[in-house]
């Protein structure tokens, strides 16, 4: 007995579809490998050229790259003086990958040993190094927390910038300044660059003018010379003195970037004579007025100088009237040589 299909003869009929579960399986396989095998989007790259330099905390000779700046227009506000590399070119941060993903540009900066020390850095130009149109950024000490210097890029840009240090203290060892640049969008990816800063004359005086003459001569004594009695500028106790002011006063200008400085002086006499000299502040910058008080004696000490100037930020000129007293009259010609030291 036979039970199941009953077999037609003549026309044909349509067999009902078999779902294939290979074709099924072998479909989804290519679709895989179709979506492996697209070209992947490239990694964000960064480098920074060059990848180390080296410096002097040198007023006089930073070294080569470096030049040491006041009041230059790629400082960040309220700094005055500091070391900037770029006569050898900038330091440039090239970005490259990353296809249309928008990318920023962050760093921060760090120091070995742990050192008083500021840094920023000033775009100088895109693909060429100019001088900044604007004040240099401040950048981050702290890794956790690093400064922006842009955002919202795209593609591959070579950016170029002045790179400025500024020790606040004079340097006793050399030190490493490291400043870490990153670059995020499709990636993270980081490049530095590490400067080297040893220590040297973190600190220039100059005196203007450097040399003057007098006589002792109550009448003429002399070009920018005066002799006066019960000035407001005298020292407490002192009711005559020759004072040099009438020709200007004496600039003493102080170069350095260390932040908290003192000025200290002391004269000496050759051949030893009996002489007193004080100094009266007369103002800074180009300012040369009347001194608002009376004046400062000044130690005949070398070992003990006088402190005229405490707690001083970075570069400047002060500006004095120079008072001498002769206690005897001279019977020869004297060298009254002061001292000034800035540290």
């Amino acid at each position: 007995m036979f039970t199941g299909c009953a077999i037609r003869r003549g026309g044909s009929a349509a067999l009902p579809m078999i779902p294939s579960r290979r074709l099924s399986v072998i479909a989804l396989l290519a679709a895989a490998l179709a979506g492996l095998l697209q070209p992947a989007e490239a990694a964000d790259n960064i480098t920074v050229t060059p990848a180390t330099v080296s410096a002097a905390e040198d007023v006089y000779a930073p070294g080569a790259g470096w030049t040491f700046d006041t009041a230059a227009s790629w400082f960040p506000a309220g700094w005055n003086s500091a070391y900037t590399y770029h006569t050898s070119g900038c330091a440039t941060v090239g970005i490259t990958g990353g296809g249309g993903t928008p990318w920023s540009l962050t760093a921060y900066y760090t120091t070995n040993p742990a050192t008083a020390v500021n840094v920023a850095v000033a775009q100088a130009g895109v693909g060429a190094c100019g001088t900044p149109a604007g004040p240099g950024t401040p950048l981050s000490a702290n890794s956790g927390s690093p400064t922006t210097l842009l955002t919202n890029q795209s593609g591959n840009q070579t950016t170029d910038y002045f790179v400025v240090v500024q020790p606040t203290i004079a340097l006793t060892a050399p030190t490493t300044i490291t400043i870490t640049f990153t670059v995020a969008g499709k990636s993270v990816n980081s490049a530095t660059l590490a400067m080297t800063m040893s220590p040297g004359n973190a600190f220039a005086v100059t005196l203007t003018p450097s040399a003057t003459s007098f006589a002792e001569d109550v009448t003429t004594p002399g070009p920018g010379w005066a002799f006066t009695t019960g000035a407001s500028w005298l020292p407490g106790g002192w009711n005559s003195a020759y004072t040099y002011y009438t020709g200007g006063c004496v600039a003493v200008q102080v170069k350095t970037s260390v932040q908290g400085w003192n000025l200290t002086a002391y004269y000496t006499t050759s051949p030893s004579t009996s002489i007193n000299l004080a100094v009266a502040q007369a103002g800074t910058g180009g300012t040369c007025g009347t001194p608002a008080g009376s004046g400062t004696p000044v130690s005949a000490n070398s070992g003990s100088p006088t402190t005229l100037l405490t707690a001083q930020n970075g570069t400047q000129t002060v500006n004095y009237y120079i008072v001498t007293q002769p206690a005897v009259a001279v019977t020869s010609n004297v060298t009254v040589t002061t001292t000034f030291t800035s540290q």
